[in-house]
């Protein structure tokens, strides 16, 4: 799972707020909505500093987060395969419309995460760089293979829609076929309840 790169650390630090170990479940809810404030903060600083220009999610509306052109959010133009998977992807993050921006210029987007530390890498038909980074490959590794975007996985029959894995590495290696790699940025600090896992996850039926 690929998450931004300050959340341990600093989110940890900025509840350091001397509150009992038997914390009531709003105080939770609390944490986690300061976190991701937290993490909107530093995106904000980040568009600020490079002096973007940002809109609501409804352009005239909403909280201010979103760049109003999509090269502003990206560290570089995408992959014209990547743009091609985004657009086939169920979750509508480059649709636009007459009162909204495309979800993925949202500075706290998690496919825009994806894009900015994996896309890059894609251009450079570099694998070994990123998976070793991630744990997937040795230091030294000789990886090939091919990496996709919003890459619609068929799990078996209980699951009425195809899930979308943010990044799929598929490898020429033996011994490991694929790797998925899924994007979380403030989604789990956002402080909606969560059920946990389906049980449709943990059947045998899909094993």
């Amino acid at each position: 799972m690929l998450l931004p790169f300050y959340t341990e650390n600093a989110v940890t630090s900025y509840f350091q707020t001397g509150q009992p170990e038997n914390q009531s479940a709003a105080y939770r809810k609390r944490k986690k909505r300061n976190a991701r404030d937290l993490i909107l903060s530093k995106q904000e600083f980040w568009e600020a500093y490079r002096s973007l220009e940002v809109v609501g999610s409804e352009i005239e509306h909403g909280q201010k987060v979103y760049c109003l052109l999509l090269e502003n959010n990206l560290f570089q133009p995408l992959h014209p395969d990547t743009l091609k998977e985004l657009e086939r992807g169920s979750g509508g993050e480059l649709v636009d419309g007459e009162n909204h921006v495309p979800k993925i210029h949202a500075l706290h987007l998690s496919s825009a995460l994806g894009a900015n530390a994996l896309d890059y890498w894609r251009q450079r038909q570099d694998l070994p760089i990123p998976t070793t980074a991630y744990g997937l490959s040795a230091p030294g590794s000789h990886l090939t293979g091919s990496m996709h975007f919003k890459y619609k996985i068929t799990v078996c029959d209980p699951f009425q829609f195809r899930p979308n894995l943010d990044v799929l590495i598929l490898t020429e290696h033996t011994g490991y076929q694929a790797f998925g790699i899924e994007c979380k940025f403030s989604e789990p600090w956002g402080g909606r309840h969560h059920a946990g896992m389906d049980s449709k996850y943990r059947e045998e039926s899909i094993n």
